[in-house]
């Protein structure tokens, strides 16, 4: 539990021991909720640089209701991450961490964000859409199955 004065968007430059701990929380009810597995890097989230402001909070009632992370590869596209707790979706809640991490993508000078959806998250998807959002590609997990009758 956040300070109970919490409310609204926090903007962080880095993540203390028990945010990390909420925000990983969190995104535990959103897959259970939505059976999906988000992309939040949680070991990214654990090193954040602290001159950069990667991470906004909404907090309702010092409870951690909806997270947006900025993870920057290059000098010209943002991915971005997030989620909102499903019993507070449809609030624009999501909309605020956005309108929150706006400038410091302007101050960056990014032209080009990309939004990292999960294919079965429906209230991902209508959200996007109502951005005005277009699909642009899909990315694929993968992983190496071994077997015994692999040659060494």
């Amino acid at each position: 539990m956040h300070n109970e004065s919490s409310q609204g968007v926090v903007s962080k430059r880095g993540l203390t021991p028990e945010e990390f701990k909420s925000v990983t929380q969190l995104a535990n009810i959103c897959n259970s909720y939505d059976q999906i597995t988000l992309k939040i890097n949680p070991t990214m989230l654990q090193t954040r640089p602290g001159d950069e402001t990667n991470d906004f909070l909404y907090y309702e009632n010092g409870e951690l209701i909806g997270f947006l992370g900025l993870y920057q590869f290059n000098n010209q596209e943002i991915e971005i991450s997030g989620m909102v707790h499903p019993e507070h979706r449809r609030r624009g809640v999501f909309s605020e961490l956005l309108s929150a991490a706006k400038p410091e993508i302007h101050q960056r000078r990014i032209a080009k964000l990309i939004f990292i959806n999960e294919k079965q998250s429906t209230s991902g998807k209508f959200f996007l859409e109502s951005l005005g959002a277009r699909y642009s590609f899909s990315e694929y997990w993968m992983k190496t199955v071994h077997s015994s009758t692999d040659s060494a």
